[in-house]
C-alpha cells in the first residue's frame, strides 16, 4: 500500500547518483579479431553501478555486448551494447559521452577508470590511491 503524505516517495526526487528513470541505450559499434594493433573494440562501453554501502559511489566495469553472428568468419563483427547506466569512450571526435549518470549526486567513482581520468578530472575529482577510487574535490 503506497502509503500517504511523504511517506509515499511521490514528488521526491531521487537522491540517487544513477537515475533511475534513464532510458536504455544501445550502442553499436566493432570487434576486429586482426589488425596492425591486434585484437580491439572500436569503442569503450562501461555500465556504472551504484556501490553497496556508500551514498554517492558508483563503480565503472566493462559492459557486455552481443555479437552479430551472421559471418562466423568476418575479420571485424558489429557489437550491440544495451545499458541505461554507464560510459561510452568513442575512438573519434566524439570523445566520451555518459548516460543515465546525475554526476552532481556522484560522490566517488571506482573501477575501471583508467581511460576516462581525463573526464573524471574535468567533472572535478581527483584520484585518491588510499581507497584507489576517484573523489568529487570538496
Amino acid at each position: 500500500m503506497g502509503g500517504r503524505g511523504g511517506a509515499s516517495g511521490i514528488g521526491r526526487k531521487s537522491q540517487s547518483a544513477l537515475d533511475p528513470k534513464a532510458k536504455e541505450q544501445t550502442i553499436t559499434t566493432y570487434y576486429r579479431r586482426n589488425s596492425i594493433y591486434g585484437a580491439h573494440y572500436g569503442d569503450d562501453v562501461f555500465e556504472a553501478m551504484e556501490r553497496k554501502n556508500e551514498k554517492g559511489g558508483i563503480e565503472i566495469v566493462k559492459a557486455y555486448g552481443t555479437f552479430d553472428n551472421s559471418n562466423p568468419k568476418a575479420n571485424t563483427k558489429d557489437v550491440t551494447y544495451k545499458i541505461k547506466h554507464g560510459i561510452v569512450s568513442w575512438h573519434d571526435s566524439r570523445g566520451v559521452e555518459s548516460y543515465g549518470i546525475n554526476w552532481d549526486k556522484v560522490s566517488s567513482v571506482s573501477g575501471q577508470t583508467y581511460n576516462l581520468r581525463g573526464t573524471l578530472k574535468e567533472k572535478g575529482f581527483r584520484w585518491d590511491g588510499k581507497t584507489k577510487s576517484w573523489v568529487k574535490k570538496d
